[in-house]
């Protein structure tokens, strides 16, 4: 009975630790976002729509894949529900993207500066995580 209980509160900690990654990948990705924005809006008004586009969709796009995978772990039986849901997830981001670009004709380089905010904060986590250790 001891041995089970060590072993659930391992896992729960060890939970709890990744949930404490998710969201720190998370806050930086506001973080550079709102740069990247800031910076788009200083420099470049023409790419602030696009920028500001780029930036919702990778935020959007975090935010529901942490739902996802949150609900995978903590249920049972929701894979087809899952890929359901991702699927209409990609499928969502794809068509803005395409309207937006073909036919708002919003900026694709400001798209390009609003979707690389998840590059440069995955990057920026990886050297935080480095110099932590």
């Amino acid at each position: 009975m001891e041995s089970n209980q060590i072993n659930d509160e391992a896992i729960e900690s060890q939970h709890q630790q990744q949930l404490g990654h998710v969201n720190a990948i998370w806050n930086i990705l506001v973080v550079v976002s709102l740069i990247l924005v800031g910076l788009t809006a200083v420099f470049h008004l023409d790419f602030l729509p696009g920028t500001l586009l780029g930036c919702a969709i990778v935020g959007l796009n975090f935010y529901w894949t942490r739902r996802i995978v949150t609900n995978v772990f903590s249920k049972e039986n929701v894979k087809r529900r899952m890929l359901l849901v991702y699927v209409v997830k990609f499928g969502l981001s794809i068509t803005v993207l395409f309207v937006a670009v073909v036919v708002i004709q919003i900026s694709a380089l400001g798209l390009l500066i609003g979707l690389s905010n998840i590059v440069i904060a995955v990057i920026l986590y990886a050297i935080a995580s480095v110099f932590r250790y």
